[in-house]
């Protein structure tokens, strides 16, 4: 089909093609509305070490390799802590207590949107995701005393005593993506509308065909 048959195509369906390109649209933003609010707790921790100095590091460069290992030990301890998310026995502890009154169905939605991100060596976030601001709260607070026992377990086996500090939960009411919505929503109900023009017109000749030989 040439580009002047298709504008013509579109041009005589003009009541359907847009019709329904804006139907979709529509619905794709009053969807979005209708959603319960969600809200974000953001919690900040940073890894430390309290150790007895090494005697054997008394020089400059012997201090430099004990910091640049002790960095290193972070990084690592760091990706550990953030991989506790996925796992279901620390999860359990995590909405044990308190926080067991959670609904399940909210309960899932938390697990599923809740996220760690690492920053420099020691230091990392994680971002709690819940549609009641108290709940999701507590539930960011959970997992900074589940970290700490995590923590405290490593601790009784070494002498090279960690220490994580966290700052302040900071929560904010998320932003629905209303611009995003109504990007992609326009770009499939363009791309809807033009396969169901096409497809109309071609039953239509199909049907006109099957006719005229009869």
């Amino acid at each position: 089909m040439e580009l002047k048959e298709f504008l013509n195509l579109v041009r005589r369906e003009k009541f359907v093609f847009f019709g329904l390109w804006a139907t979709i649209v529509c619905l794709a933003l009053f969807t979005l509305y209708v959603q319960p609010k969600q809200y974000q707790v953001e919690s900040s921790f940073v890894l430390g070490r309290q150790q007895v100095k090494n005697e054997k590091a008394t020089s400059g460069e012997g201090e430099k390799y004990d910091y640049y290992y002790q960095l290193e030990a972070n990084k690592r301890l760091v990706e550990m802590m953030i991989n506790l998310l996925s796992d279901e026995s620390f999860q359990e502890k995590v909405f044990s207590g308190q926080i067991k009154s959670i609904p399940s169905g909210e309960k899932k939605f938390i697990i599923k949107h809740w996220r760690g991100k690492k920053g420099g060596a020691g230091y990392f976030r994680v971002y709690v995701v819940g549609h009641n601001l108290e709940q999701t709260g507590l539930v960011a607070e959970a997992i900074g005393k589940e970290f700490k026992e995590f923590i405290g377990d490593i601790n009784s086996k070494q002498s090279n005593f960690i220490v994580l500090k966290s700052g302040k939960p900071v929560a904010q009411e998320k932003t629905k993506p209303y611009s995003l919505t109504m990007l992609t929503s326009f770009l499939f109900g363009l791309l809807v509308s033009l396969v169901f023009v096409l497809l109309k017109d071609y039953l239509r000749e199909n049907v006109k065909s099957d006719v005229d030989k009869k």
